[in-house]
């Protein structure tokens, strides 16, 4: 007669499939508080870089302010509008124009 494997009852498929379960659910929120915690990270440094760097401006969104009229007050004579109004939205990481009171955003000078 051959080795026979040891056969499990249902209550111990239950109680490791619990613990892949958890084990999963842990993994995910690890990752998950990962994620997050590098966007703050890499919120702050993007400011404190602009703050020591003299070509970029911190502007704070004031209500009824628009990407496109923040770039009119701070382009220079000359510059294409468009292209700031690009770079302000590539610089800041936004994915279309909607931008909010109290809202900081990074300006080229």
């Amino acid at each position: 007669m051959g080795y026979q494997f040891p056969v499990k009852n249902e209550k111990e498929n239950k109680k490791n499939f619990m613990r892949k379960k958890l084990l999963f659910l842990i993994a995910t929120a690890v990752l998950l508080l990962g994620f997050i915690s590098l966007g703050f990270i890499y919120n702050g440094r993007g400011q404190a870089a602009a703050e020591k760097d003299e070509s970029l401006l911190v502007v704070e969104v004031q209500k009824g302010d628009t990407i496109w009229g923040i770039a009119k007050n701070h382009k220079e004579p000359g510059k294409d509008i468009r292209s700031l109004v690009f770079e302000i939205r590539k610089i800041n990481s936004l994915d279309d124009a909607c931008i909010y009171p109290g809202q900081e955003l990074i300006i080229p000078k």
